[in-house]
Protein backbone atom coordinates (compact mmCIF):
# COMPACT_ATOMS: atom_id res chain seq x y z
CA UNK A 1 0.00 0.00 0.00
CA UNK A 2 1.46 3.54 -0.93
CA UNK A 3 2.30 4.96 2.55
CA UNK A 4 1.37 8.49 1.22
CA UNK A 5 -2.35 6.64 0.85
CA UNK A 6 -4.13 8.53 4.17
CA UNK A 7 -7.30 5.56 5.36
CA UNK A 8 -10.54 7.26 6.46
CA UNK A 9 -10.88 4.77 9.52
CA UNK A 10 -14.63 4.57 9.40
CA UNK A 11 -15.08 4.25 5.97
CA UNK A 12 -12.73 1.58 5.59
CA UNK A 13 -14.32 -0.54 8.87
CA UNK A 14 -16.95 -0.22 6.74
CA UNK A 15 -16.18 -1.88 3.59
CA UNK A 16 -14.38 -4.44 5.41
CA UNK A 17 -17.76 -5.13 7.11
CA UNK A 18 -19.27 -5.59 3.73
CA UNK A 19 -16.67 -7.71 2.66
CA UNK A 20 -16.81 -10.31 5.72
CA UNK A 21 -20.93 -9.78 5.12
CA UNK A 22 -20.77 -10.76 1.51
CA UNK A 23 -19.12 -14.27 2.58
CA UNK A 24 -21.28 -15.04 4.50
CA UNK A 25 -24.61 -14.01 2.72
CA UNK A 26 -27.16 -17.10 2.99
CA UNK A 27 -26.27 -17.22 6.79
CA UNK A 28 -26.10 -13.85 7.91
CA UNK A 29 -23.82 -12.49 10.54
CA UNK A 30 -24.40 -11.25 14.04
CA UNK A 31 -22.12 -8.02 15.72
CA UNK A 32 -20.05 -10.17 18.36
CA UNK A 33 -19.25 -12.42 15.01
CA UNK A 34 -18.07 -9.03 13.06
CA UNK A 35 -16.66 -8.21 15.87
CA UNK A 36 -14.35 -11.15 16.75
CA UNK A 37 -13.56 -11.57 13.38
CA UNK A 38 -12.17 -8.59 12.19
CA UNK A 39 -11.20 -7.44 15.90
CA UNK A 40 -13.21 -4.46 16.06
CA UNK A 41 -15.16 -3.36 18.84
CA UNK A 42 -18.83 -4.07 19.21
CA UNK A 43 -19.64 -0.50 19.95
CA UNK A 44 -18.00 0.29 16.28
CA UNK A 45 -19.58 -3.00 14.22
CA UNK A 46 -23.21 -1.75 15.64
CA UNK A 47 -23.04 1.96 14.60
CA UNK A 48 -21.50 1.21 11.24
CA UNK A 49 -24.44 -1.66 10.33
CA UNK A 50 -27.52 0.99 11.63
CA UNK A 51 -26.34 3.26 9.00
CA UNK A 52 -25.32 0.64 6.41
CA UNK A 53 -29.52 -0.60 7.19
CA UNK A 54 -30.60 3.32 6.60
CA UNK A 55 -29.00 3.36 3.20
CA UNK A 56 -30.26 0.10 2.07
CA UNK A 57 -27.11 -1.77 2.04
CA UNK A 58 -28.13 -3.94 4.98
CA UNK A 59 -31.02 -5.79 6.81
CA UNK A 60 -31.96 -7.52 10.01
CA UNK A 61 -34.08 -10.38 11.25
CA UNK A 62 -35.55 -10.51 14.58
CA UNK A 63 -33.33 -13.13 16.21
CA UNK A 64 -30.42 -10.06 15.36
CA UNK A 65 -28.75 -11.52 12.29
CA UNK A 66 -27.80 -8.63 9.61
CA UNK A 67 -27.78 -9.36 5.72
CA UNK A 68 -26.34 -7.80 2.89
CA UNK A 69 -29.73 -6.59 0.74
CA UNK A 70 -29.44 -7.34 -3.28
CA UNK A 71 -28.12 -3.24 -3.50
CA UNK A 72 -24.43 -4.17 -3.78
CA UNK A 73 -25.49 -6.82 -6.67
CA UNK A 74 -27.17 -4.04 -8.36
CA UNK A 75 -24.25 -1.74 -8.16
CA UNK A 76 -22.45 -4.64 -9.69
CA UNK A 77 -24.92 -5.27 -12.32
CA UNK A 78 -24.79 -1.84 -13.22
CA UNK A 79 -21.24 -1.89 -13.52
CA UNK A 80 -21.16 -5.04 -15.74
CA UNK A 81 -23.94 -3.19 -17.48
CA UNK A 82 -21.40 -0.72 -18.66
CA UNK A 83 -18.89 -3.52 -19.30
CA UNK A 84 -20.00 -5.02 -22.12
CA UNK A 85 -23.48 -6.50 -21.30
CA UNK A 86 -25.71 -4.58 -23.15
CA UNK A 87 -23.84 -5.06 -26.32
CA UNK A 88 -23.52 -8.88 -25.73
CA UNK A 89 -27.03 -9.13 -24.95
CA UNK A 90 -28.26 -7.33 -28.28
CA UNK A 91 -26.07 -9.55 -30.21
CA UNK A 92 -27.65 -12.50 -28.79
CA UNK A 93 -30.60 -11.24 -28.77
CA UNK A 94 -31.07 -9.68 -32.64
CA UNK A 95 -30.35 -13.45 -33.56
CA UNK A 96 -33.33 -14.89 -31.24
CA UNK A 97 -35.57 -12.10 -32.69
CA UNK A 98 -34.87 -13.85 -36.10
CA UNK A 99 -35.12 -17.19 -34.17
CA UNK A 100 -38.45 -16.09 -32.45
CA UNK A 101 -40.13 -13.06 -33.88
CA UNK A 102 -41.22 -11.55 -30.42
CA UNK A 103 -39.80 -9.19 -27.65
CA UNK A 104 -36.96 -10.09 -25.58
CA UNK A 105 -35.79 -8.22 -22.91
CA UNK A 106 -32.52 -7.99 -20.09
CA UNK A 107 -33.69 -7.42 -16.60
CA UNK A 108 -31.53 -6.00 -13.65
CA UNK A 109 -32.73 -5.51 -10.59
CA UNK A 110 -33.75 -1.79 -9.58
CA UNK A 111 -34.24 -2.74 -6.15
CA UNK A 112 -35.36 -5.23 -3.77
CA UNK A 113 -39.26 -5.07 -5.30
CA UNK A 114 -38.21 -4.01 -8.62
CA UNK A 115 -36.61 -5.00 -11.61
CA UNK A 116 -35.85 -2.16 -14.37
CA UNK A 117 -35.47 -3.01 -18.19
CA UNK A 118 -32.44 -2.48 -19.14
CA UNK A 119 -32.08 -3.31 -22.97
CA UNK A 120 -34.47 -5.34 -25.61
CA UNK A 121 -34.66 -5.94 -29.03
CA UNK A 122 -38.27 -5.77 -30.28
CA UNK A 123 -40.60 -8.07 -32.72
CA UNK A 124 -40.16 -7.09 -36.37
CA UNK A 125 -42.85 -10.00 -36.96
CA UNK A 126 -46.09 -9.64 -35.37
CA UNK A 127 -48.91 -6.88 -36.14
CA UNK A 128 -49.86 -7.43 -32.99
CA UNK A 129 -47.18 -7.44 -30.56
CA UNK A 130 -45.96 -6.54 -26.87
CA UNK A 131 -43.35 -3.46 -25.81
CA UNK A 132 -41.76 -1.73 -22.39
CA UNK A 133 -39.94 1.28 -22.58
CA UNK A 134 -35.98 0.87 -21.87
CA UNK A 135 -36.29 2.04 -18.36
CA UNK A 136 -39.24 0.65 -17.25
CA UNK A 137 -39.89 -0.74 -13.40
CA UNK A 138 -41.71 -3.62 -12.65
CA UNK A 139 -42.73 -5.39 -9.70
CA UNK A 140 -40.85 -8.68 -9.21
CA UNK A 141 -43.64 -10.49 -7.68
CA UNK A 142 -45.59 -10.22 -11.17
CA UNK A 143 -42.47 -10.43 -13.64
CA UNK A 144 -41.14 -13.86 -14.93
CA UNK A 145 -37.53 -11.42 -14.93
CA UNK A 146 -38.14 -10.69 -11.75
CA UNK A 147 -39.02 -14.25 -9.96
CA UNK A 148 -35.56 -15.15 -11.80
CA UNK A 149 -33.80 -12.57 -10.38
CA UNK A 150 -34.66 -13.42 -6.58
CA UNK A 151 -35.00 -17.18 -7.19
CA UNK A 152 -31.96 -17.54 -4.95
CA UNK A 153 -32.88 -15.25 -2.08
CA UNK A 154 -33.11 -16.39 1.41
CA UNK A 155 -36.97 -16.96 2.60
CA UNK A 156 -36.65 -13.88 5.20
CA UNK A 157 -36.16 -11.77 2.64
CA UNK A 158 -39.05 -13.27 0.09
CA UNK A 159 -41.01 -12.83 2.53
CA UNK A 160 -40.19 -8.78 3.01
CA UNK A 161 -40.23 -8.54 -0.46
CA UNK A 162 -43.54 -9.74 -1.10
CA UNK A 163 -45.09 -7.45 2.43
CA UNK A 164 -43.34 -4.28 0.49
CA UNK A 165 -44.45 -4.65 -3.15
CA UNK A 166 -47.55 -7.20 -3.22
CA UNK A 167 -50.48 -5.29 -4.78
CA UNK A 168 -53.46 -7.28 -7.57
CA UNK A 169 -52.57 -6.04 -10.89
CA UNK A 170 -54.84 -8.69 -12.42
CA UNK A 171 -56.83 -11.80 -11.41
CA UNK A 172 -54.17 -13.68 -11.74
CA UNK A 173 -51.48 -11.64 -9.59
CA UNK A 174 -50.02 -13.76 -6.64
CA UNK A 175 -51.88 -12.76 -3.61
CA UNK A 176 -50.54 -15.59 -0.73
CA UNK A 177 -47.44 -15.31 0.85
CA UNK A 178 -47.06 -18.90 1.00
CA UNK A 179 -48.16 -19.68 -2.80
CA UNK A 180 -45.31 -16.57 -3.71
CA UNK A 181 -42.99 -18.66 -1.81
CA UNK A 182 -43.52 -21.97 -3.34
CA UNK A 183 -43.32 -20.12 -6.82
CA UNK A 184 -40.01 -18.81 -6.05
CA UNK A 185 -38.51 -22.18 -4.99
CA UNK A 186 -39.95 -23.82 -7.71
CA UNK A 187 -38.18 -21.14 -10.04
CA UNK A 188 -35.36 -21.88 -8.61
CA UNK A 189 -35.44 -25.58 -8.92
CA UNK A 190 -36.49 -26.01 -12.74
CA UNK A 191 -34.51 -22.79 -13.65
CA UNK A 192 -36.73 -20.58 -15.86
CA UNK A 193 -40.03 -18.31 -14.53
CA UNK A 194 -43.39 -17.71 -16.17
CA UNK A 195 -45.57 -15.18 -15.98
CA UNK A 196 -49.37 -15.33 -17.33
CA UNK A 197 -50.50 -11.99 -17.44
CA UNK A 198 -50.22 -11.14 -13.64
CA UNK A 199 -49.28 -7.77 -14.44
CA UNK A 200 -51.09 -6.99 -17.45
CA UNK A 201 -53.92 -8.72 -18.61
CA UNK A 202 -52.91 -10.83 -22.02
CA UNK A 203 -49.13 -10.19 -21.19
CA UNK A 204 -47.39 -13.78 -20.69
CA UNK A 205 -43.66 -13.86 -20.82
CA UNK A 206 -40.93 -16.75 -19.91
CA UNK A 207 -37.65 -15.81 -18.27
CA UNK A 208 -34.25 -17.37 -17.10
CA UNK A 209 -31.16 -16.23 -15.17
CA UNK A 210 -27.95 -14.98 -16.80
CA UNK A 211 -25.16 -15.61 -14.16
CA UNK A 212 -21.65 -13.78 -13.57
CA UNK A 213 -18.32 -15.52 -13.52
CA UNK A 214 -18.60 -15.96 -9.71
CA UNK A 215 -22.10 -18.32 -10.65
CA UNK A 216 -24.20 -14.90 -9.64
CA UNK A 217 -27.55 -14.33 -11.12
CA UNK A 218 -26.95 -10.73 -12.16
CA UNK A 219 -29.18 -9.87 -15.14
CA UNK A 220 -32.57 -12.04 -16.48
CA UNK A 221 -33.44 -12.52 -20.05
CA UNK A 222 -37.31 -13.06 -21.21
CA UNK A 223 -39.56 -13.19 -23.97
CA UNK A 224 -42.24 -11.52 -23.70
CA UNK A 225 -45.44 -12.59 -26.04
CA UNK A 226 -49.40 -11.67 -25.98
CA UNK A 227 -51.31 -14.59 -24.54
CA UNK A 228 -52.50 -15.53 -27.57
CA UNK A 229 -49.27 -16.83 -28.29
CA UNK A 230 -48.80 -18.71 -25.48
CA UNK A 231 -49.78 -21.90 -26.32
CA UNK A 232 -47.91 -24.72 -24.15
CA UNK A 233 -45.83 -25.58 -26.92
CA UNK A 234 -44.63 -22.09 -27.85
CA UNK A 235 -43.61 -21.74 -24.41
CA UNK A 236 -41.42 -24.91 -24.77
CA UNK A 237 -40.26 -23.58 -28.22
CA UNK A 238 -38.91 -19.90 -26.34
CA UNK A 239 -37.80 -21.58 -23.35
CA UNK A 240 -35.12 -23.72 -25.41
CA UNK A 241 -33.87 -20.73 -26.67
CA UNK A 242 -33.74 -18.77 -24.26
CA UNK A 243 -31.98 -21.30 -21.97
CA UNK A 244 -29.39 -22.01 -24.89
CA UNK A 245 -28.81 -17.88 -25.64
CA UNK A 246 -29.10 -17.45 -21.66
CA UNK A 247 -26.13 -19.66 -21.29
CA UNK A 248 -24.19 -18.44 -24.02
CA UNK A 249 -24.28 -15.02 -22.64
CA UNK A 250 -23.16 -16.29 -19.06
CA UNK A 251 -20.17 -17.53 -20.46
CA UNK A 252 -19.09 -14.69 -21.88
CA UNK A 253 -19.55 -13.11 -18.71
CA UNK A 254 -16.81 -15.56 -17.56
CA UNK A 255 -19.59 -18.20 -16.01
CA UNK A 256 -19.08 -22.09 -16.28
CA UNK A 257 -21.75 -24.32 -15.55
CA UNK A 258 -21.24 -27.08 -13.35
CA UNK A 259 -20.89 -30.73 -14.91
CA UNK A 260 -23.83 -32.99 -13.73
Amino acid sequence: MNSDIKLVPAADKTLKIIEHMAKHIKEGCGVTEIANALHYNKGTVHPILQTLISNGWVERDLPGKYYLTSKLSYLGSQIELENKLTSDFLLVANEMEHECGELINLHLLKSMTHVVLASKVVSSVHTIRVDFPLGATIPVIASSAGKCLICEFEDLSLRRIFQECHARYTDTTIMEEDAFIKEIHQVKEQGYALNKGEYEDGVCSIAVPVRNGNGNITASMNIVVPETRFSNGRQKELLALLLEKAAYLSSLRGYRAKEE
